[in-house]
């Protein structure tokens, strides 16, 4: 796979070969992809990073995904 972005490839890594669902928290996700200090917002980390993937993803593999925010409290 020849990706633009790092991050696709990060996310393509993490999901090949997966037949369940996974769950992330941002955090976790902001550390695997290597930007934990480099995106406070979460909002910045999501166009940023994970819709830049998901476009990716979507056109160049057979893998996609879809993620939704939970909050707590």
């Amino acid at each position: 796979m020849q990706f633009k972005s790092v991050y696709s490839m990060r996310m393509y890594g993490l999901m090949s070969g997966q037949k369940k669902p996974l769950t992330y928290k941002f955090e976790d996700l902001k550390e695997r992809f290597g930007v934990k200090d480099k995106y406070k917002l979460v909002g910045h980390f999501k166009t940023r990073v994970l819709d830049i993937a998901k476009k990716e993803l979507d056109e160049c593999s057979p893998y996609s995904f879809n993620y939704t925010e939970e909050k707590e409290g």
